[in-house]
């Protein structure tokens, strides 16, 4: 018992969290947006409020992700970085490293 304790907690612990920018997860289906080679793919993402968007870096170069309440560090090829968002609303966010190209938007549905 002592051992499926231990094995749930680490599995738990592989989990991605808001700024994980090292966890090797893939980013899929509806809430999540790659970051490729100087776009974002989906531009525009729809959520409900609650959902977690995963954002991971398909590209060759770091990037980063920065909108109202979010910023994360600069998330290295093959990372990846997730938040949640909470409250209904538009949220718009871009690149730092890449203004003039990177920028994208997630909508959250109430």
């Amino acid at each position: 018992m002592a051992i499926g304790a231990v094995a749930l907690v680490l599995g738990l612990a592989g989990c991605g969290d808001e700024g994980d920018p090292g966890a090797d997860e893939t980013a899929s289906g509806a809430n999540a947006v790659e970051a490729q080679d100087f776009r974002f793919a989906p531009a525009t993402v729809h959520v409900p409020v609650g959902a977690t968007v995963t954002w991971r870096n398909t590209g060759g170069t770091d990037h980063t992700i920065k909108g109202p309440g979010f910023f994360s560090r600069a998330v290295a090829p093959g990372a990846r970085y997730d938040h949640r968002f909470a409250e209904a609303g538009s949220y718009d966010y871009v690149c730092t490293l890449h203004p003039d190209s990177m920028r994208g938007s997630v909508v959250v549905d109430p």
